[in-house]
């Protein structure tokens, strides 16, 4: 059975002008639909990039597999089902964008190695350490050395406040803004992507290789190597 049910443009191009698709594979159903998606479709990042986006909704029975272990799985499944003839996937020319925290290693370096060793050719992996509210955090002038530098063993080891982790509630105290809604408005957060993408090349580990009990996120590391047409260049 096919695992992803719908395919959602994000990004319009003319045919002519497309040179490859990005088809977008989330953890969450929140957070991250909702910063990425308008950074891709509502921002000047990639105005004049030939390439094409596209949102994948995972089935009912996907919803609950949001491992990054179990989204590589579901990302070979859709590559399987629709490359070459079966589909408008293009092997070699396409990647799936796989989006995950890398909380659940518990900052296991074995473990994150195990991702990196299932990720094949036609996937991209874009991932935070802990989790995506660090890369949000960076969305403010000086956040890393005012907001998350004092704070770094407390985001690592992100334990429970209360009924939430601790840079989740770190974020909604400084931002005033519940990421984890489904209405959430990030206006804010993509008025300073700039601001944010500066933040993580200065200042975080980028390197899945490198990431246990190191703050890391790719996030524009990864973004802006697509929108240069230098996915090559990404770094694990």
């Amino acid at each position: 059975m096919v695992p992803l049910i719908e395919m959602t443009e994000l990004l319009r191009r003319k045919p002519k002008d497309v040179i490859r698709t990005f088809y977008l594979l989330y953890e969450g159903q929140n957070t991250e639909v909702s910063l990425i998606n308008p950074m891709i479709a509502n921002t000047p990042l990639f105005k004049n990039s030939p390439i094409r986006f596209q949102y994948l909704s995972k089935t009912e029975n996907d919803i609950g597999r949001t491992q990054p272990l179990a989204m590589i799985k579901i990302a070979k499944e859709f590559i399987e089902a629709h490359c070459g003839s079966k589909g408008d996937f293009v092997c070699g020319r396409d990647k799936v964008l796989i989006v995950f925290d890398l909380d659940i290693t518990k900052n296991d370096q074995k473990a994150m190695d195990e991702i990196l060793a299932r990720k094949t050719s036609d996937m991209i992996l874009c991932y935070t350490n802990p989790a995506i509210e660090l890369f949000l955090l960076l969305a403010r002038k000086h956040s890393y050395e005012t907001i998350i530098e004092p704070r770094k063993k407390e985001i690592l080891d992100n334990e429970w406040v209360g009924d939430e982790r601790y840079v989740l509630n770190l974020f909604k105290k400084e931002f005033g803004i519940d990421p984890k809604s489904r209405d959430v408005d990030f206006r804010f957060i993509l008025d300073n992507i700039e601001i944010a993408a500066q933040q993580e090349n200065l200042f975080l580990n980028r390197k899945i290789s490198k990431a246990a009990n190191n703050l890391t996120s790719n996030i524009a590391h990864v973004l802006l190597k697509i929108r240069d047409n230098k996915i090559d260049e990404i770094e694990y």
